[in-house]
């Protein structure tokens, strides 16, 4: 006779591609403006957009208005007009890897956080991870940088700016890295603006003092895992995101000069491009955290050598709202600029369909290795729901318990859609992520972890569909 358990899980709503207004703008290299909603793409005109070294960042509000975009120049609103304050910029260099931030619990301000330097040589005090305060009630709506001067919240940082939602529900994280080390430095940022002391994991390679090391840095959508570029491969961690810590992983052991990395919406999916013989666009699936099982699911679904006149693959591969992942490419004989994209990235292999030259972009141009670096989703963009799209609490049966053979079997409710179960120790960390079959019912392979307690989150695509606890016993 076989002991069941039954959980209650309640059921959450997620944040849809369609939701997330506030990163419905795109604007990528030279005067590229995009707008990208559920449907995709679509080219609109406005402002002058200058290239903002390797990221900028646009801001919309919740219904989809642009506020206020970055540059190489500084901070514009949506007429294109240098917002007040941008003098806090004066002295800097190299104002790079740009993102933005809604300030928690206080509607009106943002966060503009930037890497930069104040010179262009290799003097680690000179690179700074900051931020500045935008009020954009300020000057009767056209905003302003209500700062004194860029706030400094670290020194001696590469050049890595990268955001992602606090598992709270309400704030946010900054991750960068310090150089010649193996310390990342993640900074919460809540309603009283960013922590000054950061959470320091010391964990992966120890990265040099050069402050281009890492060429890219992506956290997942549902913010689990973070992908780093550099020294030509990728690492992969998990992300704590209710403590800020990480946990290397993976380190791609045959890559030849990788450039870009990027996850699929469900987070299944790893994306990278390496400049090798061929400039391949490689799949990993990330179902199994093991390095033999991530080496052996290695595919090759592009490559861009054998079309002709690409420019040197100076391009990045970015998620967007509508879930494809976009890259560009420079046609220089053709003098041409389009918008590229992997159209289904939570399909294995070739499935998931490169789309290249998708989109002609002119006049504007992608000349120059720039690209958008917006947080994926934020706490205040499509999460609210009507009480009529509220659905009752349910009740998943899971047997037996504790698990003693390596398999644990569950009832997932009709009515709900599951694709993968990712399981998390008690300390946060992403231990294993399973596919969930169809049949009824689901089982899933819980061998090989430690005795103890773990948090199973079922997800289709990437909303949580509901949450439980597993016991795995000792001695089995």
């Amino acid at each position: 006779m076989r002991t069941l358990c039954t959980l209650v899980i309640l059921m959450a709503i997620g944040t849809s591609a369609a939701g997330q207004e506030r990163n419905r703008h795109w604007f990528w290299q030279l005067d590229v403006r995009l707008s990208i909603g559920p449907d995709g793409p679509a080219l609109i005109t406005g402002p002058p957009v200058l290239e903002g070294w390797d990221g900028q960042a646009c801001m919309s509000d919740v219904n989809g208005a642009l506020q206020f975009y970055s540059g190489r120049d500084g901070v514009r609103n949506a007429s294109g007009a240098h917002i007040q304050g941008n003098t806090v910029f004066d002295g800097i260099e190299q104002f790079r890897n740009v993102s933005a931030l809604p300030w928690p619990e206080n509607p009106t301000h943002y966060l503009l956080l930037a890497a930069v330097s104040e010179d262009q040589s290799f003097d680690e005090a000179t690179k700074w991870l900051g931020y500045v305060d935008i009020d954009m009630s300020e000057d009767t709506g056209h905003g302003g940088i209500v700062s004194p001067q860029f706030q400094i919240l670290d020194d001696s940082v590469c050049f890595m700016n990268v955001t992602t939602p606090h598992g709270n529900g309400s704030d946010y994280w900054v991750l960068t890295h310090k150089l010649g080390s193996a310390d990342f430095h993640c900074f919460q940022i809540g309603a009283l603006g960013p922590v000054s002391v950061p959470v320091v994991s010391s964990t992966g390679p120890v990265l040099s003092d050069n402050p281009y090391v890492v060429q890219d840095a992506r956290f997942s959508y549902d913010g689990g895992m973070l992908a780093m570029v550099n020294n030509g491969t990728f690492e992969l961690f998990t992300f704590n995101d209710q403590d800020g810590t990480l946990d290397w992983v993976f380190t791609e052991p045959e890559a030849e000069h990788m450039v870009t990395a990027e996850f699929s919406h469900s987070g299944r999916y790893l994306y990278a491009i390496d400049r090798d013989s061929l400039r391949h666009i490689y799949q990993y699936d990330l179902v199994d955290l093991n390095q033999a099982a991530i080496m052996a699911s290695k595919t090759s679904v592009f490559e861009l050598e054998y079309i002709q006149n690409v420019q040197d693959i100076n391009t990045y591969l970015r998620l967007a709202p509508d879930r494809r992942i976009y890259f560009d490419h420079l046609d220089f004989d053709g003098d041409s600029s389009f918008l590229c994209a992997i159209d289904r990235p939570d399909t294995a292999g070739l499935a998931c369909d490169v789309q290249y030259q998708m989109m002609d972009v002119a006049p504007g141009s992608f000349f120059n290795r720039t690209a958008v670096n917006q947080c994926k989703r934020y706490h205040d963009s499509g999460n609210a729901v009507s009480m009529a799209e509220q659905q009752a609490p349910a009740v998943l049966q899971i047997w037996p318990t504790p698990v003693l053979d390596g398999r644990v079997w569950l009832q997932v409710p009709e009515q709900r859609a599951a694709d993968v179960a990712r399981i998390h120790d008690d300390s946060g960390r992403l231990v294993r992520t399973i596919p969930i079959g169809r049949t009824v019912p689901r089982s899933l392979d819980v061998s090989g972890l430690a005795a103890g307690s773990y948090t199973v989150s079922l997800l289709h695509g990437a909303e949580t569909v509901g949450t439980g606890r597993l016991l795995i016993a000792s001695g089995r």
